[in-house]
């Protein structure tokens, strides 16, 4: 198959990782919480740990990302995160002991932190040179789409069969995906001779020679603009997941029924599909401001929205709200990090700005939760979490404008 042709397939597979992979592993996976904590005794904090160590994981594997796709290759660290991630979803089936959640917990956060959004970023950034941020709306949306499928699907199965059964269930369709993903994930060839030259462990990554490295990154960090930006990112993670998997306990609590939890957690993630594609589209025609407004402005709403929750239509409105803030994560913190960093910067440095990102996950989950079990109510967190969110939009413009400043100042020196 042509190389044109091709790009077609490489989109296929990616959309089917999101679909398959990020809609049942991560979209459902509140759906768990009560259940499980009430069936074991555990509280909601102490399971929600786990959050914590897939975040512990994905850090230290985002941060050396780079180096290890250079030794294995980009499609050796697709395939290895698609096999990885059932055998953790194989042992939350059979877990009976927190440590064997946790332990689940590690093998799905090795598997993420190689097959999600940086790799995919990656292999997108690779195959299409044009329509990028489309193009990664378009994929991604495959979570959303995926979610809403498998949400009501799983939370059912929860209810009438056990989360046990759910967890198989999972397993069984995440170990399915894995295989076209290690049939077809493939790099892109190279045009001419002087570049097939690479080294063979590279896999047709376009790796940066020495000179291209960002050896000035600690400089840049130190003017600002950059330590502005990382802590937008942190916080825009601490609080846009833990709110949405937070949300179907929180409807029980608030006298809702499993199902109608269910269902509203999978509307968000079906709103999540379209926001991903139209922000992708708004990032490409009016840039990385106007989509992070969208963006993180809905989210900010959609906490006003579920602190009240006094009606199914607030419920609703808060599901469509936070679907499209949600898009923030997989879409935006990618096209962010390449506005800030520059093309050259950006693909070596992603994987700190999604590392970043899981850590504000892996402290805002438990953090939200350890809440919920000393006070009983998830509702002052989700508030003071959408306060949070407006600070995040502020310090993300904020290190914009910096950046623009310096090289404003760099522009009048030359």
């Amino acid at each position: 198959m042509s190389e044109p042709k091709y790009r077609w397939v490489i989109f296929s597979v990616c959309f089917l990782i999101f679909f398959a992979m990020v809609g049942v592993a991560v979209a459902p996976f509140s759906l768990y919480i009560v259940p499980v904590t009430e069936h074991f005794g555990f509280s909601r904090g102490d399971f929600t740990i786990i959050f914590t160590i897939k975040t512990v994981v994905g850090v230290i594997i985002q941060l050396s990302l780079w180096t290890i796709i250079k030794r294995v290759g980009l499609r050796w660290v697709v395939v290895i995160g698609s096999l990885v991630v059932p055998v953790g979803f194989f042992f939350f089936a059979q877990a009976t002991t927190l440590w064997m959640f946790y332990l689940g917990g590690l093998f799905v956060g090795i598997g993420f932190s190689l097959m999600s959004i940086t790799p995919i970023t990656l292999l997108i950034d690779q195959w299409f040179e044009k329509g990028e941020g489309l193009i990664l709306g378009l994929i991604s949306a495959g979570s959303g789409f995926g979610g809403a499928f498998f949400t009501r699907i799983i939370g059912k199965q929860i209810v009438e069969q056990g989360f046990q059964s759910a967890f198989l269930f999972s397993t069984i369709i995440l170990a399915a995906t894995a295989i076209p993903v290690f049939l077809f994930v493939r790099p892109k060839p190279e045009d001419n001779a002087e570049i097939d030259q690479v080294q063979p462990e590279t896999d047709g990554v376009d790796i940066p020679r020495s000179s291209e490295i960002p050896s000035d990154l600690g400089e840049k960090i130190k003017s600002g603009h950059l330590w502005l930006a990382l802590l937008a990112v942190f916080l825009i993670g601490v609080v846009i997941h833990p709110v949405i998997l937070s949300t179907p306990a929180y409807l029980l609590d608030k006298g809702y029924d499993a199902i109608f939890g269910a269902t509203i957690s999978g509307a968000v993630f079906l709103v999540l599909a379209f926001a991903k594609i139209f922000l992708g589209f708004m990032h490409d025609r009016l840039g990385i401001r106007v989509s992070l407004l969208i963006s993180m402005g809905s989210f900010v709403a959609s906490t006003l929205f579920l602190v009240v929750a006094s009606s199914p239509w607030m419920v609703w409105a808060f599901a469509l709200l936070s679907g499209t803030g949600a898009a923030t994560l997989a879409v935006l913190i990618p096209l962010y990090a390449r506005e800030l960093l520059g093309q050259e910067r950006y693909r070596p440095l992603l994987g700190a700005f999604v590392a970043v990102v899981s850590a504000g996950v892996g402290v805002g989950t438990p953090l939200i939760n350890y809440v919920y079990d000393l006070s009983g109510s998830y509702g002052w967190m989700v508030a003071i979490y959408g306060a949070i969110g407006l600070i995040a939009l502020l310090l993300a413009f904020l290190a914009l404008d910096r950046k623009q400043a310096s090289q404003a100042v760099v522009t009048e020196i030359v």
